[in-house]
């Protein structure tokens, strides 16, 4: 009886046990993914729970993460039984996956099924209807979650432009000169295409090259990086990208324009561009070569910046780029070459004020530079997903070369006075007898020329290994990358120094050569966890560097017939009789070690609210750092020194940032407190002369340097929808204490100066800025865009006078302030704008004999564009410009500056006939100015000549044949 009671309860335990697993559960999960685009597939998800016989037991669909919306997942709970399960998913637009669950071990509690490639089901013939003629409005920009779009099409650009033509017309976008781009203020860190990389760290290619008519919309947003992928939650790896995204017809088949113009002056120029697309890969063909100093392409007329850069520049591009991405195998390959030759013609003249204890000094100088450069680039990648998509790989090896050939023809003079009311200065300096007339105020005269040679040559190698844990999304994580770089530098130049006070001449005829090579290895370490709504990322990198340096001065003019100033044009055959004419004083060897050792702590919080449908964050990023820096110096020249020095660099880091419900206004706070530490070669406290007028010191009580900024940023975007208004506002400040000013004693009989670092405090700047955009009437055909500027320095330096007291502190109060502001009118074929452009400069300083600087650059006009008979489209604008204050009367000047560009296309619009005239009026110049606290420079040069020009575009779009 006793053991059929035991038997009973065996038999009901064991039942009941199987009730208990029968009910225990885990949770199935993945990402689903279109093969063709990468991208999350979210909307319209059906994920099916089935047994081995098809029967369906629970159903979900695809969410994308509640609080990060950097990806998108599913899950569902299975039960754990002994048989094995099937995963459904569908989608009406793609076609049917099924997957396999099999039977887990006992000590797993989750089963992740990666990522999920759905391949999209071919659209169904569609049979075409009669036109239909649809007028509707189009929006020029919106905001889609935390993304800002751009309707490309709400844009009326001139044929023919390229896409920097476009993107300087984009609300709240300001394009720099050299392709950096800046939204709302804030510098876009890549440039993208088709949300992939393309030339990376070189914008002017796409901007140059990229038809405007190919793009459908530009996106701007934060892009997260693999780590955030992996995880599946927000880490701090987003960079701010703007992504342009072609129209459907571009992204398959071959897309290619060519164009050539000739024009006079003998301008010309010729370019190629050619792109092959498919949804796994790219490949791009680019070359181009002009002589107009080329940054736009014409229908940019339409808006023209008529500071094309300074000299004249003759430039041969070419290049190529590919991108090959297997999302289903978890697989990419991408780089580029870039190969380029410029031939540059610069000439200058700048009128210089020198601040000196009881009043300043003043100088002119005449510089006309020649050069030709040749430089080749090329980086690839490598990138390998692995278990799942739980390990991510990159190997990416880049290399560079160049080699450069320059000429220099120089004339400079300095006075005790302005010598403005001198005619003809030039052409007296340039003789070797000095008028009386010059004398009198004179101090010193340069001529000299140099020619030199060189190149350099640069290559990297990185790899990194990231792995996200399973089940607990932590993620672990080390990168490795080393690297080489070789310089060399070959100068001749010959150099007299007339001394007006003294009576005497100084001719040097030199050679210099300053080679160096070095090497760099680096490895990080990372762990990354998350708490709820707390990330913790800490990491230990360690970089070791070894750099040798050679800088050896050669006294030609020391050798047998070297001092009849007739100059030699080559080196003496022999090594030895060079090695006797050695400036020992002035030429050394150095050897630099640097090791660093870093320990770096991220500790970031992020939440997300929603409230009737608004959702609200808050962001905050701490990052207290340090770094310990071992350096050690060998230095071989007329003395011999090695130093040695182990120094802690701490370092702070702190973002604040908050949006409001509805993400209507973001204001976001920054600070930055950061050290740095003297050059090893002040602390020498080493002597060189090898320019006579300007002697250089060392310090060996230099300290180290401290620094702090702050920014305040404010961004609204409440208005986007219903007004398509845009705001943002900036403030930042910048504090330094111990800051190393490079003060100088100067002698007011010869001009020299003794330049000697000093730590010096009260340096300190501000800046901000206000952008604003809005149209002005209902249709949003009338716009308006204000963009405003400010900048204030407090710049503290030393300054003395030789046989006087010690170096005293010379203070400067500058400020700074640019505000473009422009109107534009757009409807239908219509174009027209209004522009105006002010940039002011007003300096003050209580120091004896300064003189307020109070100098105003201001530019207006109007720009449009239309079309004529005979669809002629018709661009053109045309600025006046007017500049007061500058100190050189010649400077103050008025121009008038037109350009204007004709039309025509053939061929529905695949051969275009442009003819473009560039400054009509023959009225451009280039003139720029700068103040700190030693001195202030008005510098003029040399630009392109006024030219007419015809150009031929030829477009070409062939798409695969459907089947």
């Amino acid at each position: 009886m006793k053991n059929k009671f035991l038997l009973l309860l065996l038999t009901l335990f064991a039942k009941l046990c199987g009730y208990a697993q029968a009910d225990t559960r885990y949770d199935a999960g993945g990402k689903i993914l279109d093969i063709s685009t990468n991208k999350f597939i979210v909307e319209g998800t059906k994920i099916e729970l089935l047994t081995m016989d098809s029967v369906v037991i629970d159903t979900t669909s695809c969410k994308w993460y509640s609080k990060y919306q950097t990806s998108a997942s599913f899950t569902l709970p299975v039960p754990t039984g002994d048989g094995n399960y099937l995963i459904r998913i569908s989608h009406p637009d793609y076609h049917t996956v099924v997957k396999k669950l099999w039977k887990l071990r006992r000590n797993y509690t989750s089963y992740d099924l990666g990522n999920v490639f759905l391949e999209r089901i071919p659209p169904m013939p569609v049979r075409e209807l009669g036109e239909v003629n649809i007028k509707a409005s189009r929006i020029k920009f919106y905001v889609k979650g935390d993304t800002l779009v751009y309707n490309a099409d709400a844009f009326n650009l001139p044929e023919g432009s390229m896409l920097d033509a476009l993107i300087e017309r984009l609300p709240g976008v300001e394009m720099k000169s050299d392709g950096r781009i800046y939204v709302n203020g804030k510098f876009v860190e890549s440039l993208m295409l088709n949300g992939r990389d393309f030339f990376k760290g070189n914008n002017r290619i796409m901007l140059d090259n990229l038809p405007a008519y190919t793009v459908k919309d530009v996106k701007v947003y934060d892009k997260y990086g693999e780590l955030s992928e992996l995880t599946g939650t927000k880490k701090n790896d987003a960079s701010y990208v703007m992504d342009i995204n072609l129209k459907r017809q571009y992204q398959i088949g071959w897309m290619a324009n060519a164009e050539i113009g000739g024009g006079t002056e003998d301008r010309w120029m010729a370019r190629l561009f050619a792109l092959r697309f498919t949804p796994h890969s790219r490949l791009t063909l680019f070359g181009n070569s002009n002589n107009i100093n080329d940054n736009r392409k014409p229908g940019s007329m339409g808006n023209v910046q008529t500071n094309v850069g300074p000299g004249l520049l003759t430039t041969y591009d070419g290049g190529l780029d590919y991108d090959i991405n297997d999302n289903k195998r978890g697989i990419e390959f991408q780089g580029d070459v870039h190969v380029t030759h410029l031939s540059e013609d610069n000439r200058m003249q700048q009128n210089l004020e020198y601040f000196q204890t009881g009043g300043s000094s003043f100088g002119r100088k005449w510089q006309q530079a020649s050069g030709h450069s040749t430089s080749v680039t090329t980086k690839h990648g490598g990138h390998w997903w692995l278990m799942e998509r739980k390990m991510s790989v990159w190997l990416k090896p880049d290399f560079s070369w160049q080699n450069r050939h320059n000429r220099f023809y120089n004339i400079e003079a300095e006075f005790t006075s302005d010598p403005k009311e001198i005619l003809a200065l030039k052409d007296s300096l340039a003789q070797p007898d000095i008028g009386t007339y010059i004398l009198k105020t004179l101090v010193n005269r340069i001529r000299s020329q140099a020619r030199g040679n060189g190149y350099d040559m640069k290559g990297n190698i990185f790899t990194s290994l990231y792995y996200a844990i399973p089940h607990i999304n932590d993620a672990i994580g080390l990168t490795v990358q080393g690297g080489f770089d070789k310089h060399t530098s070959h100068l001749f130049d010959d150099y007299r120094l007339d001394m007006a006070g003294q009576g005497t001449t100084d001719y040097r005829h030199r050679f210099t050569e300053s080679p160096s090579h070095g090497y760099y290895l680096q490895g990080h370490a990372f762990y990354s966890t998350r708490v709820e709504h707390w990330d913790f990322n800490l990491s230990y990198n360690i970089k070791l560097k070894h750099n040798k340096q050679e800088y050896s001065l050669y006294r030609l003019d020391q050798l047998a017939g070297g001092n009849d100033e007739s100059g030699l044009t080559e080196l003496p055959s022999s090594r030895e009789t060079l090695s006797d004419v050695l400036d020992i004083s002035n030429s050394y060897h150095t050897t630099t070690s640097t090791t660093d050792n870093n320990v770096n702590l991220e500790i970031r919080y992020e939440t997300e609210k929603e409230h009737n449908g608004k959702k609200s964050d808050w962001l905050l990023l701490l990052t207290p750092s340090l770094t310990v820096r071992h350096e050690r110096l060998q230095y071989n020249g007329a003395t011999h020194h090695k130093k040695h020095r182990t120094r802690p660099m701490p370092r702070f880091q702190g973002n604040l940032k908050r949006r409001t419900p509805g993400l209507a206004h973001q204001i976001e706070f920054t600070y930055d407190a950061f050290s740095s530490l003297p050059s090893m070669m002040h602390l020498l406290g080493l002597r060189f002369d090898n320019d006579p007028l300007n002697i250089r010191e060392g310090n060996t009580g230099l300290k180290t340097t401290w620094e702090q900024k702050v920014g305040l940023k404010y961004n609204s975007s409440q208005w986007y929808k219903k007004y398509r208004r845009m705001l943002s506002a900036n403030a930042n400040i910048r504090l330094q204490h111990n800051a190393v000013a490079t003060g100088y004693i100067y002698n007011k009989e010869t001009g020299v100066r003794t330049y000697r670092p000093e730590n010096i405090n009260g340096n300190w700047n501000t800046s901000a800025n206000v952008a604003f955009s809005t149209p002005l009437d209902k249709q949003k055909h009338l716009e308006l865009k204000v963009n405003m500027t400010e900048f204030y320095y407090h710049s503290v330096d030393l300054i003395g006078v030789e046989g006087g007291e010690r170096a005293t502190k010379s203070t400067v109060h500058t400020s700074y302030l640019q505000m473009p502001v422009s109107l534009d009118y757009s409807k239908n074929d219509w174009r027209i704008g209004a522009k105006v452009h002010m940039s002011w400069h007003y300096a003050t300083s209580h120091r004896t004999g300064f003189e307020t600087v109070n100098a105003a650059d201001l530019h207006y006009g109007i720009t449009g564009q239309t079309k004529l008979p005979w669809n002629i489209q018709l661009a053109s604008d045309l600025t006046y410009y007017c500049r007061y204050g500058y100190t050189d009367s010649a400077m103050n000047t008025q121009d008038f500056v037109w350009n204007a560009q004709l039309s025509k296309s053939v061929l529905r619009g695949n051969l275009l006939f442009t003819l473009v005239g560039f400054d009509i009026l023959g009225q451009l110049s280039n003139i720029t100015y700068s103040l700190n606290s030693q001195g202030r420079t008005e510098t003029w040069r040399n630009v392109i000549p006024r030219y007419g020009m015809l150009r031929i575009i030829y477009k070409l779009n062939k798409q695969p044949k459907k089947k």
